[in-house]
């Protein structure tokens, strides 16, 4: 568990010392952001994130979020990390909203716990929070990147 430089810190050595392990990061690493720093595509080919998000960067599955990226931020690349709080955020709103006008934190909160397989759209599963449990997503996948795009290579439970 590494931040983003240190991961490419060590991702860059390991290769230069001749370690070829598949290295696995924490969801908040960009894999886009490790090759940049790294400045080396064979030093990344065994580099895997977690990943809750729908499908690859690059893939249908994630065109309107890069396209709503693209309109209000048209500098910021689109990386993993920019999506990942998407979904919770999601979750907040609309517990909001549910909560109506007269918003006060215990209302807030009894919405927020009974939010039942909520759809985001940006994550692979529906979210479901309970007053005793707070992790909404129980599932995702390994991303890597393949010929300088992210792929996801594999997922629990199994997409179909």
């Amino acid at each position: 568990m590494l931040y983003p430089a240190e991961t490419a810190i060590f991702v860059r050595d390991a290769y230069k010392y001749g370690v070829r392990i598949s290295i696995l990061c924490s969801q908040g690493t960009s894999l886009a952001e490790i090759e940049d720093r790294v400045g080396n595509p064979a030093a990344v080919a065994n580099v895997y994130t977690f990943s809750a998000l729908a499908g690859a960067l690059d893939g249908p599955e994630m065109a309107k979020w890069r396209a709503l990226l693209k309109q209000y931020f048209p500098d910021q690349r689109p990386e993993e990390a920019v999506f990942n709080g998407i979904g919770g955020a999601a979750a907040v709103v609309n517990a909001l909203k549910l909560a109506g006008r007269d918003l006060t934190r215990d209302r807030f909160l009894e919405q927020l716990n009974k939010t039942t397989d909520f759809q985001t759209g940006v994550l692979s599963v529906p979210i479901t929070f309970t007053s005793t449990d707070h992790a909404g997503v129980k599932s995702g996948g390994m991303m890597t990147l393949i010929d300088g795009k992210t792929a996801l290579v594999a997922s629990w439970p199994a997409r179909k």
